[in-house]
């Protein structure tokens, strides 16, 4: 599951090197966004150290997956 989120929270064209390493563990590539809807997508920069995206998937139930600097993406729970 852990891999799923983040092969959501990446941005599928242009990838780097760790995109692609989370992709390539998935079955399936397209696993990364299947069926679902787009709400948002915050990219990778460098301040931030951090991607993530918001999401509503085919069950309507609404998701946000991040990716990053442990110490960024944990700050969003504080």
């Amino acid at each position: 599951m852990v891999v799923l989120l983040a092969a959501r929270a990446l941005r599928l064209e242009n990838q780097d090197a760790i995109d692609t390493a989370i992709v390539n563990m998935l079955t399936d590539p397209k696993e990364a966004r299947p069926n679902l809807t787009k709400v948002h997508f915050l990219p990778f920069n460098p301040v931030d150290k951090q991607t993530a995206i918001t999401y509503i998937d085919s069950d309507s139930n609404w998701y946000r997956a991040s990716k990053g600097a442990p110490e960024q993406v944990f700050i969003d729970f504080e």
